[in-house]
């Protein structure tokens, strides 16, 4: 029964992909495109880290254990946070369950079809950041196909037991909070665990493992090679599977099977323990009172508020109360924090325009901004409708919108540039020139997001993936590429010419055209879009 569930649940992916229409489909197998580059592309440089540090040492692979440990440490990490919202969803607020619950059908099936699916979705972020290490690995140290099994056996037990650790934690959160409530809180947290591990990352200089590159810090390798003594690692699944790794890359049968037992001998246990907690968890929600809720006059709407401000309030509220759009804000916001120590570097550079990272930290902030635009329509689902049938001109509707986005990533776009002027130490009037520039990118690029979302939205969303329909991210991107290069191209101009005075006012007044357009032709498109769900 729990094979059969699965297939259902396969087959409703699959005709979902092939009732859809043909833009749809080309657009969602070119975003699996995409997705595939990714973990090629991993693969190919962490192929090229082994094979450099073969031909730097005879024992490479001691910091070769260590960075594949260091690194699945972290992704174990990640697997059991993004695991708990998923924990939350599957079993417990899934739409599908009021039907399932009316079958004939055991709860125990239920449960482990949910279990199992949840594992499967979760294991997406190893299929493209964990498969391609351990797949190097596997290539560079020559392991033998007799190791395969184990290898095989001991990956799926390290997925299944971060899953059911998230699991446990959810249930857990669950005895405390509301299914939603605790959903809302756990995506906000795993925004932070997120963002921490790639500035981590990001931080750890990568490039200062690398024998070719001029960053290189032979110490790197020594602290990899150390960093398997530590006795505490013992404890942590992470090390278990390397150990395996490092075992069947040694040729020693014996030792990988020794290995193996105890990862599994906690997996099990841990999958068990949180069947029996699922079960626990239903009686005790069956003889918990319910919650009686206050509902205090909401004051607020009997205040009268300019429309633009009413307008404003209305789209941070409803941010902030979608987890998942507030998550990916406060992802951005804090990237572009941590964006200035990463691409800084320690130049005495006297040009303008040798601060190559400026010009990165304005279009990174370009497209945060606008991708956070596009989403501020959809967002409002059907009651779009009676805000358009409203008393209020769509400049003002607009305008909201815009200024949204537009003083959300201003002040921290600000302090990123005032960051990266410091670590770079340059003058003051560079910092000033490069503000002006920043208002007119952002400014643009939030207009052309409210393009793009009057053009490509979709009020019948049912995860924030499908805001727009097929074609839009595409379209946003190349989009904010093409007016942030007219841009730079205009200020690049003026100063290879003497004219970059010019120029400056020059890329304003582009910046404030775009703007204008943008605004006019989304109030334009307001008037002739079609509300079909």
């Amino acid at each position: 029964m729990i094979l059969k569930l699965l297939l259902n649940r396969g087959l409703q992916i699959k005709n979902t992909f092939l009732d859809s229409g043909s833009g749809i489909k080309r657009y969602r197998l070119l975003s699996l495109g995409v997705l595939f580059i990714l973990p090629v592309y991993i693969y190919a440089q962490i192929n090229q880290l082994f094979k450099s540090w073969s031909v730097l040492s005879d024992n490479a692979l001691l910091p070769a254990t260590g960075f594949v440990n260091l690194s699945l440490l972290g992704l174990f990490a990640l697997l059991v946070f993004t695991g708990i919202p998923l924990s939350l969803h599957l079993p417990f607020v899934s739409k599908d369950l009021s039907l399932l619950r009316s079958l004939p059908l055991p709860e125990a099936d239920i449960w482990a079809a949910k279990f199992i699916q949840g594992c499967l979705i979760n294991s997406t972020l190893f299929l493209y950041f964990g498969l391609p290490l351990l797949i190097a690995f596997y290539i560079n140290y020559e392991i033998s196909a007799w190791f395969l099994f184990i290898v095989l056996l001991a990956v799926i037990a390290f997925l299944a037991l971060a899953y059911a650790i998230a699991n446990i934690c959810a249930i857990l959160l669950l005895t405390a909070l509301s299914a939603q409530r605790a959903k809302y809180i756990t995506t906000i947290l795993v925004a932070f665990v997120f963002v921490a591990l790639w500035a981590g990352f990001q931080l750890f200089r990568f490039s200062q493992l690398d024998p070719i590159s001029t960053s290189f810090n032979p110490q790197r390798l020594e602290q990899l090679a150390q960093f398997n003594t530590h006795s505490w690692l013992d404890l942590l699944p992470s090390h278990w599977l390397v150990n395996i790794f490092s075992q069947s890359a040694q040729n020693h049968p014996s030792g990988a099977i020794v290995r193996l037992f105890p990862i599994l001998l906690v997996t099990i246990p841990a999958i068990m323990f949180s069947f029996i907690l699922t079960r626990k968890l239903k009686t005790f929600q069956e003889n918990r009172p319910a919650l009686i809720h206050k509902h205090q006059t909401e004051k607020h709407l009997e205040k009268k508020r300019p429309p633009f401000l009413a307008l404003l309030i209305k789209d941070l509220n409803l941010i902030i109360r979608d987890a998942r759009q507030f998550a990916q804000s406060i992802i951005f916001l804090i990237m572009l924090m941590v964006f200035p120590f990463i691409i800084y570097e320690k130049n005495d550079l006297l040009s303008l325009f040798d601060f190559h990272a400026f010009a990165s930290l304005l279009l990174f902030t370009a497209i945060f901004a606008a991708l956070s635009t596009v989403k501020l329509l959809a967002i409002e689902r059907k009651s779009f409708y009676h805000l358009k049938k409203a008393p209020l001109a769509s400049q003002t509707l607009f305008g909201a919108k815009w200024f949204t986005t537009y003083a959300t990533f201003l002040p921290v776009a600000t302090l990123a540039l005032a960051i990266l002027s410091v670590l770079s130490s340059a003058p003051l009037q560079f910092f000033g020139i490069f503000f002006i520039i920043l208002n007119g990118i952002l400014a643009g690029a939030v207009a052309l997001g409210m393009v793009v979302a009057i053009y490509f939205v979709n009020f019948n969303w049912d995860h924030p993936r499908n805001m727009l329909h097929s074609g839009g991210t595409l379209w946003l991107m190349l989009a904010i590429i093409l007016f942030g290069s007219i841009d730079f191209l205009i200020l690049a101009l003026g100063y290879m010419t003497d004219l970059f005075l010019l120029s400056l006012l020059l890329s304003t007044g582009y910046a404030v055209v775009v703007f204008l357009s943008g605004t006019y032709i989304t109030q334009k498109k307001l008037e002739k879009l079609e509300w079909i769900y």
